[in-house]
């Protein structure tokens, strides 16, 4: 037995399926699609506002989709594409908030969906890459916590003794 399949068996693990715009599977309904077939209880989809945003997703694919099955979020912003979209993708990203993409706008609709999905930082980028470890993560968790707050997300302040925690 493979440790995929393991993991996907073991309970209280989620097997979260990306979709990725220049792929064969380049929306969150293509995506959805896959995961509903392959028929995991613990299957889902990870919503990468990049992806969904550069692609061809729109929110009636997003509204179509069992809210159960977007299992997690990662949040970032950007400029205007310049370039590849691989490229732009993994060299530039923003902190949500500091883009163009409307992120407020895309978790209130997650949140008045029912979405209760995990929510990060996915930060690829330079300017990232070249801070402090702790300062990046302090950026990162004011930024989200900024957004999430316009969005109507409750969120919590960072726990002393841990570091950055974002509950949503």
């Amino acid at each position: 037995e493979t440790i995929t399949r393991k993991l996907t068996n073991k309970k209280g693990v989620d097997v979260v399926f990306e979709f990725l715009p220049w792929s064969g599977i380049p929306d969150v309904a293509t995506s959805a699609e896959v995961v509903e077939r392959a028929g995991r209880p613990n299957g889902g989809i990870y919503l990468d506002v990049w992806h969904y945003f550069r692609g061809s997703s729109s929110l009636d694919q997003l509204v179509a989709v069992d809210p159960g099955l977007i299992r997690a979020v990662a949040l970032c912003d950007a400029a205007p594409p310049v370039g590849d979209p691989v490229e732009d993708t993994t060299r530039r990203r923003l902190l949500p908030g500091e883009g163009e993409f409307d992120l407020v706008g895309l978790l209130t609709a997650l949140r008045e969906f029912g979405v209760e999905a995990s929510m990060g930082v996915e930060i690829l980028s330079e300017q990232q890459a070249a801070m402090h470890p702790v300062e990046a993560a302090r950026a990162s968790f004011d930024a989200a916590q900024r957004v999430l707050a316009s969005a109507g997300y409750e969120v919590t302040t960072p726990r002393k003794e841990g570091g950055v925690h974002l509950a949503i």
